[in-house]
């Protein structure tokens, strides 16, 4: 039997990290402490603790006191353990003697609030005079009230370049607005920071109760080769609620552009091509490739008309389709890259021509950009047009960007 035993009492509570009540009596059971392993306040006798929408929180608390032995009903009423709640439901006991705490684990899966009532009673065993146990009797209790805040944070994408590229932002000083989101916002303070790497800081809004932006800056480091280490963390306390997708950070060549176009000789044109680096220094590029990218009309190898193209011992042009050159490929830290585009033997007729179509592209090693990526070229289309052609006798011909080149045939 079960049997309301005690007096009732009206009793303060302190929660806190640890933190025991101040003047707790020792008489009556009494909840003197509540850990979490999340943020928490304390308002008008509620514990509120805060977490990340779908990460668990370990709340623990602990007892002290109870009433002294005395009789009940000519019978030997004796302390025997705490039960306690949780919203109602029996949830367990703690035996003194294996120590006066418990925990338990609690999780809200949405962003939103969530409330329990943990209570504690006082469980006496009732003994008859040959101290066999005949019931159980109730004791004093304590009660407390516990709210739990799910916070749900999204994180947006961090990159100064194209969507269909890498994400990623260029070095020395490069900002990037990143959005956020917070549900439900003012209950907690979110910090957001970088992981993986000192290479970006967030310089701007790190510390929000509201939805909107944080500013993502980078230093003059760039991050390794072949590697996105770098994300933005969302936190509430110490507990991790979101991360961004990964970015980099690199220098990319920009403003590619021709500084030298002409006839060598032989029927070979000659161009040179410079480039910056969108951090100002060139030497940044050095984990940058640029190549050219030639592509013809037909198969691999394109064999264009023979004759009049008829190639050394007259088996015709083989030409890779697509022509990727410099091999290895230009440094982007070189700044520059000389072309020279060349031709072989050649009969005297029939005309004939073909076009090849030309793009110079970048790869950058470290983010994984290009270079079989339309999204990191750097010029062209430029067409690149050969001829053999009777004009007052038979020669060969070529044509790219508005220079020509011309030799006789054969």
């Amino acid at each position: 039997m079960r049997q309301r035993f005690g007096s009732a009492c009206t009793r303060r509570v302190l929660l806190g990290m640890l933190v025991l009540l101040s003047g707790a009596s020792s008489a009556v059971a009494e909840v003197v402490a509540i850990t979490v392993s999340g943020p928490h306040a304390i308002e008008d006798g509620t514990v509120t603790v805060v977490t990340c929408a779908g990460t668990p929180v370990e709340v623990g608390f602990s007892v002290s006191g109870h009433e002294a032995p005395q009789a009940h009903d000519e019978h030997t009423v004796r302390f025997l353990k705490y039960a306690w709640h949780l919203g109602g439901d029996d949830a367990g006991t703690i035996d003194p003697e294996e120590g006066a705490g418990t925990a338990f684990s609690a999780t809200i899966g949405q962003p939103g609030r969530v409330g329990w009532t943990l209570s504690v009673k006082e469980i006496y065993e009732e003994l008859d005079e040959d101290e066999e146990v005949v019931g159980e009797l109730e004791g004093g209790s304590d009660e407390v009230s516990i709210e739990l805040i799910g916070v749900r944070v999204t994180i947006g994408d961090v990159t100064t370049r194209g969507a269909n590229l890498p994400h990623s932002m260029r070095n020395r000083g490069a900002t990037v607005a990143v959005n956020v989101t917070i549900d439900p916002e003012n209950v907690a303070s979110v910090i957001f920071d970088i992981t993986g790497g000192a290479q970006a800081t967030v310089t701007e809004n790190a510390t929000r109760m509201t939805s909107g932006t944080i500013t993502v800056t980078s230093t003059a480091d760039q991050t390794g080769i072949g590697v996105l280490p770098l994300r933005v963390r969302g936190r509430v306390g110490a507990v991790d609620c979101a991360v961004s997708n990964p970015f980099a950070v690199c220098a990319h060549p920009v403003n590619y552009h021709q500084i030298v176009g002409n006839d060598a000789g032989g029927g070979v044109l000659h161009f040179e091509y410079a480039w910056d680096s969108d951090s100002a220094v060139t030497g940044d590029l050095n984990a940058v490739d640029v190549t050219e990218h030639v592509s013809y009309p037909g198969g691999n190898p394109y064999n264009p008309a023979n004759p009049p193209f008829t190639g050394p011992g007259g088996g015709g042009w083989n030409i890779s389709n697509p022509t990727i050159l410099p091999a290895p490929p230009a440094a982007g830290s070189d700044g520059g890259l000389q072309d020279n585009h060349g031709n072989l033997a050649m009969a005297a007729g029939p005309a004939s021509s073909f076009t090849g179509t030309q793009y110079y592209r970048y790869a950058c090693n470290r983010c994984g950009a290009g270079p079989h990526n339309d999204h990191t070229r750097l010029m062209g289309p430029i067409a690149i047009t050969r001829y053999v052609e009777n004009v007052g006798g038979w020669r060969y011909c070529i044509t790219k960007s508005g220079v020509s080149a011309t030799r006789p045939v054969p």
